[in-house]
């Protein structure tokens, strides 16, 4: 395949889950939180769907078939930094959702606004959690479509978080205004640690 055709692949796959990503947050996750107050299995599947396919797009651009991985980087530094930062972003990813909850994690309840543990220094540590894998994995295998990849997850994941944090403001205005002021919505601020 060619470079241009590459490109022009990587462009569309990635037009084609922003669109969806649009078409799922910021329309049927925005009606469903309106009239239900919480997303449906459906939505939520549909959401899973999404983010595999952004986890496959990763493997059309790589420089090998799938199922095959290509070959490790032979610089230690860059080997330990890459699986540091996948390490680190897997565990802060999992540790967000059995601290919130998986029923919380996918929209289905909310009842209460969670401001403990990691939720005290970050809103969204699952998403940032794995954003960090994505970054690992980009300097394991640095390319231009892998830095593309990365901020595509950023976009998507930003339309979900601005439909959630929409829903949550409706649910406990003040409250979460406060919080939201408080607490940084992807980066920990190493001045706000201190609290």
């Amino acid at each position: 395949m060619s470079g241009f055709t590459r490109l022009a692949l990587f462009l569309l796959t990635s037009g084609l889950l922003i669109s969806a990503a649009f078409a799922l947050y910021r329309l049927r996750f925005r009606k469903e939180y309106t009239l239900k107050g919480r997303l449906s299995v459906l939505s939520i599947l549909l959401e899973l769907g999404l983010l595999t396919g952004h986890a496959y797009q990763s493997y059309l651009f790589l420089p090998v078939v799938f199922p095959a991985l290509p070959r490790l980087p032979t610089s230690p530094l860059r080997l330990g930094a890459g699986f540091c930062l996948i390490l680190m972003g897997g565990l802060t990813m999992i540790f967000a959702v059995l601290w919130l909850g998986s029923q919380k994690t996918f929209g289905r309840e909310c009842y209460e606004l969670k401001r403990s543990g990691i939720y005290k220094w970050i809103r969204n540590p699952q998403i940032t959690g794995y954003g960090v894998v994505l970054v690992g994995f980009a300097v394991l295998w640095p390319s231009l479509y892998a830095l593309g990849w990365v901020f595509l997850y950023g976009a998507i994941t930003h339309l979900s978080v601005r439909t959630e944090e929409e829903h949550l403001l409706r649910l406990f205005g003040e409250d979460y205004e406060c919080y939201c002021s408080e607490t940084p919505r992807y980066v920990p601020l190493p001045w706000r640690l201190r609290r």
